[in-house]
C-alpha cells in the first residue's frame, strides 16, 4: 500500500486528525506510506478548525498546517485506499466514481471487514466544543492504530 486518502465532509476536522494521527504513527514506524486527505464538501485552502488543531495537538499531532482540499477525480485514482468518516460518504463517492468503489470503505469498516458492525460512522464534531472534538481524537487514533496493524500484518 503505497498511498492513503482519509475522506470528511470540509477536511477541517476528521480527517485532517486522522492524516496527522496516521502521518505520526507511521512515521514512528518507518513506514513508507503517502498519506492525504479531503473533503467531499471542502472549500480549498482552509485551515484546520482551532478545536482540532488543539485536541490533536494534545495528542501530540501537529495539524497546524493542514490545507483543505476538495476531494477530485484525480486524487482518488491516485490513492490505493480511500478510508471516509461516514458510510454517507462512502456511498457518494462510490455514486460518482463508481471505477473506485473497490478501494473505498468507511474507516471503522475497513478495520472489522470479518465483523462488519452496523455503527461505522466517526460523529462530526463540527460546532460541539472542544470536548466532541477530544472524543473524536481518541476513536480516530483506536481506530488508525488498527489499521497500522492490519497493514503491517500484510
Amino acid at each position: 500500500m503505497k498511498k492513503v486518502l482519509f475522506v470528511c465532509t470540509g477536511n477541517t476536522c476528521r480527517s485532517p486528525m486522522a492524516e496527522g494521527i496516521f502521518r505520526k504513527l507511521a512515521g514512528e514506524k518507518n513506514l513508507e506510506i503517502e498519506i492525504l486527505s479531503a473533503g467531499i464538501f471542502a472549500s480549498d485552502g482552509m485551515r484546520a478548525s482551532d478545536e482540532a488543531v488543539k485536541a490533536a495537538a494534545e495528542q501530540g499531532v501537529n495539524i497546524s498546517k493542514h490545507v483543505s482540499q476538495s476531494i477530485t477525480h484525480e486524487i482518488l485514482r491516485d490513492a490505493d485506499l480511500v478510508l471516509t468518516m461516514t458510510n454517507g460518504h462512502k456511498q457518494l463517492l462510490q455514486q460518482k466514481t463508481p471505477e473506485f468503489k473497490d478501494k473505498i470503505f468507511t474507516l471503522k469498516e475497513y478495520n472489522s471487514r470479518n465483523s462488519l458492525k452496523d455503527d461505522v460512522d466517526i460523529d462530526d464534531p463540527f460546532g460541539k466544543g472542544l470536548t466532541a472534538y477530544r472524543s473524536c481524537m481518541e476513536e480516530l487514533d483506536k481506530e488508525i492504530c488498527k489499521l497500522l496493524e492490519g497493514i503491517e500484518e500484510k
